[in-house]
């Protein structure tokens, strides 16, 4: 089984779509744990009400992560952001690959989004395709993730790629797929 996880904080505008790209997924075996930090929004009913099992919990997102991971039932699991939308062979490639001796996927993004910066942002993602320095993983064998000892609380920015470089250190196979995660930045401004 996947654990997909994913942390949230006043996302009522993205989580439906995330939960919905999730529910349509090829491979099935999965559940769904969203960790909230105390939303002001309807974030925790509109999860709720799609099927995910929801708790609250922070203050930042590696602590939710990990947090989410330590109720994780599945041999993998899979971090999502909820602005993410998932194309439905995600989480079958993924697991696929990890069949494969590949205890670290890493999964390729492209920003979606609208007006000048939100095609920068767009063309900058794609730059960044199959370069192992800059794209962090996503979907991690639960041992491997455990082993890394998970994510580096209290850091604000960059634990994506800590816990790569972490996870390399003890030798563990990195795969890639070729499906896409969309990750929807809206209108982007240089402010």
């Amino acid at each position: 089984m996947v654990s997909i996880i994913i942390n949230t904080k006043n996302e009522e505008k993205n989580i439906g779509r995330c939960l919905k790209s999730i529910k349509e997924q090829i491979y099935k075996d999965y559940e769904v744990i969203v960790v909230d930090n105390s939303s002001t929004d309807e974030t925790v009913k509109i999860a709720g009400s799609l099927g995910a099992q929801v708790s609250v919990f922070g203050p930042e997102r590696s602590e939710q992560k990990n947090y989410g991971a330590g109720l994780a039932k599945g041999d993998f699991m899979l971090f999502v952001d909820a602005d993410m939308e998932l194309t439905p062979g995600v989480v079958g490639s993924c697991v696929s690959k990890a069949n494969e001796g590949y205890g670290v996927i890493v999964i390729a993004e492209e920003s979606v989004g609208s007006g000048f910066w939100s095609k920068c942002r767009t063309l900058e993602k794609r730059m960044y395709f199959n370069d192992p320095l800059i794209e962090a993983p996503r979907f991690f064998k639960k041992e491997v993730f455990q082993k890394a000892g998970g994510y580096t609380t209290g850091m604000v920015s960059g634990e994506d790629w800590d816990l790569r470089e972490r996870v390399k250190k003890f030798g563990a196979r990195i795969g890639r797929i070729n499906d896409l995660v969309y990750h929807h930045e809206g209108n982007l401004k240089l402010t």
